[in-house]
């Protein structure tokens, strides 16, 4: 079993003397100014279990949301022979009924953003991929197990919404076009697990949710946002390396 992991909060510091690797996107819609990202691949071990680690924002974070490379990123994975991906996504909380901060563990999305997809064109036969359950349910029961032992606070079977970015939603369009159809709101996983689900690669995600949504009583604030995820970060990796140990 090979584990990979996409997120951008330190994840590649689970591994010991990791073997690191520079890429480049490959496909011609994921330049930035007519360039080819380039991101970083850490390969190693957790638990005895060989594990690829991907942060999709770059390791100096410099990637934003709309143009992170997801489908080099997915290409990667399945290239190095990943089994199962599990995303870290940081995200807003939509309903207040949800204590901050929270993990989610999420169950469906409803993709707000941009469409992304392997099948630009159809060369061999048509490609519909069914996404009647896009996050593999095996995972999932996994991760639920190991917060429940862990004592964390957590809330499952929750809808992602993806929107754009990488500006923040504003207060009316979190109350009249997202609060109504999720539970949390992000600018990345819907992304991820599309392409994924179109590899055929289980992929299981975990919502880390460390503010409430624009109009919802409280400001956004990014350095808040920051500070809370780093807070965070022992707890993710501590719930990580049990799950691993478990697949």
């Amino acid at each position: 079993m090979k584990i990979g992991l996409l997120g951008g909060y330190g994840l590649h510091d689970l591994l010991e003397n990791p073997i690191v690797n520079e890429q480049k996107a490959i496909f011609n819609d994921e330049k930035i100014h007519g360039k080819f990202p380039k991101f970083h691949v850490f390969q190693g071990e957790v638990e005895g279990k060989k594990v690829v680690i991907i942060p999709r924002h770059g390791v100096a974070h410099n990637i934003p949301p709309h143009k992170v490379p997801f489908k080099s990123i997915i290409t990667k994975f399945m290239e190095l022979g990943v089994d199962k991906i599990i995303t870290i996504n940081s995200v807003g909380i939509l309903n207040t009924k949800y204590k901050k901060p929270s993990f989610f563990i999420i169950s469906d999305f409803v993709n707000m953003g941009k469409e992304v997809t392997f099948f630009d064109l159809f060369e061999d036969e048509a490609h519909h991929t069914n996404m009647s359950k896009p996050y593999d349910e095996e995972t999932n029961k996994v991760i639920e197990d190991v917060m429940r032992n862990l004592g964390l606070t957590f809330y499952r079977d929750v809808v992602y919404v993806n929107s754009h970015g990488p500006r923040l939603e504003t207060p009316s369009e979190i109350k009249r076009k997202y609060a109504p159809l999720g539970d949390i709101i992000g600018m990345t996983n819907a992304y991820e697990v599309i392409l994924a689900n179109e590899k055929n690669i289980p992929i299981s995600s975990i919502g880390i949710g460390v503010n409430y949504a624009e109009g919802l009583g409280e400001r956004a604030d990014f350095n808040e946002m920051k500070a809370m995820m780093k807070k965070m970060q022992s707890d993710i990796h501590r719930v990580l390396k049990e799950v691993i140990k478990r697949l």
